[in-house]
């Protein structure tokens, strides 16, 4: 499973997630040192979760690849992980 075809799924749902958010709550899809979680963090929980959601969709309907972001958010490793952009597309390719 190439990263990039990862990067391009968790891009594509924050496109998605931002035509739901205020401009001043959006993120930039190309930021790979964005923060998604945890201090600095620019996401309510309810974006996080419907964040998780549509990369789970994603990755499932292209690369029939199931994962539970949202499980693994609640874990201390899978919360440490997904503080960025790029830590959450690492966590993906690991799993994949």
């Amino acid at each position: 499973m190439s990263q990039d075809a990862i990067a391009a799924i968790v891009r594509e749902s924050i496109i998605e997630l931002n035509r739901q958010l205020p401009p001043e709550s959006r993120l930039d899809p190309d930021a790979a040192d964005v923060v998604l979680m945890g201090e600095g963090g620019g996401l309510d929980s309810l974006s996080l979760i419907n964040l998780f959601v549509a990369v789970e969709e994603r990755l499932e309907e292209q690369l029939d690849l199931s994962l539970s972001l949202v499980d693994a958010s609640a874990e201390p490793e899978g919360a440490e992980a997904f503080h960025t952009l790029s830590g959450l597309i690492d966590w993906i390719v690991a799993r994949g």
